[in-house]
């Protein structure tokens, strides 16, 4: 039994689809279920300074984001 060539060229094409328009996607929707997730789990902790867990949350992102880039231009300048 021969493999359909149309399923073939779907696959293909649902592949090069997920790797370049659903990952994304589904990388920011697991990102910001763990954002939320992390930042109510750190307030619940924080007992009368709870007004500050946003405002912590959100540097340590920001930091998080500045750290990702020097890395990458790090690595970008080691590999020439």
């Amino acid at each position: 039994m021969t493999p359909n060539p149309l399923l073939g060229v779907l696959f293909h094409w649902l592949g090069g689809l997920f790797s370049w328009i659903l990952a994304p996607w589904l990388f920011a929707g697991l990102r910001t279920h763990d954002q939320f997730f992390f930042y109510t789990m750190g307030e619940s902790q924080m007992g009368r300074y709870a007004f500050s867990s946003w405002t912590l949350h959100m540097s340590s992102i920001i930091i998080l984001i500045g750290a990702a880039v020097v890395i990458g231009f790090g690595n970008k300048m080691v590999q020439g």
